[in-house]
């Protein structure tokens, strides 16, 4: 529907990302996410282990359309300042995220919990290798809906190999999911 989607992605979207990421940018991808009562766990993970690439200079917006809550199944993050690091992932036990970090207990348990509730409209801005996660949501929680669009710096490209690991991680996480 171009009566709202054009109002996420202007001109001055694609300004703050290129400010944030001090690089001219390209859009990248546009999703409706839906947690619903009872929704599994999103695993914890960075965007950049899905994505693979070599500077992880890319950027995503997260704009919830209805309340959202942290204790509801709402994303969480982990405080690590200037990190630049892509951990180890693996495929995931989630039907719906093929990969989560291999270590996430020691990263869990190391580093502050960042937990935000939104409104709708509200906007968060994380980087490829901002980690985060959600809890399951409860039974009694309302279904959310956000919009999540990314944008890669012109400048970022992918690490070589990436597409075949990024596949047979997708094929174990369905082999465990079936």
């Amino acid at each position: 529907n171009p009566k709202i989607f054009t109002r996420f992605l202007n001109s001055k979207v694609f300004n703050y990302a290129s400010e944030l990421l001090d690089s001219d940018v390209i859009f990248k991808s546009l999703e409706i996410h839906s947690r619903f009562p009872g929704s599994d766990i999103i695993p914890m993970h960075q965007d950049n282990a899905y994505y693979g690439l070599d500077n992880g200079k890319a950027l995503t917006f997260y704009v919830p359309i209805n309340k959202q809550f942290a204790e509801k199944g709402g994303l969480k993050y982990l405080a690590i300042e200037n990190n630049n690091e892509v951990y180890e992932h693996k495929a995931s036990n989630s039907s719906a995220f093929s990969l989560e970090i291999k270590d996430k207990e020691i990263l869990y348990e190391n580093h502050k919990k960042k937990f935000f509730n939104f409104n709708p409209g509200d906007c968060s801005a994380h980087y490829s290798n901002s980690i985060h996660f959600a809890s399951e949501v409860p039974l009694d929680a309302t279904r959310c809906w956000v919009i999540r669009f990314s944008f890669y710096s012109c400048k970022a490209s992918i690490k070589e190999g990436h597409k075949e690991w990024y596949q047979k991680m997708i094929n174990d996480n369905r082999t465990k999911n079936l």
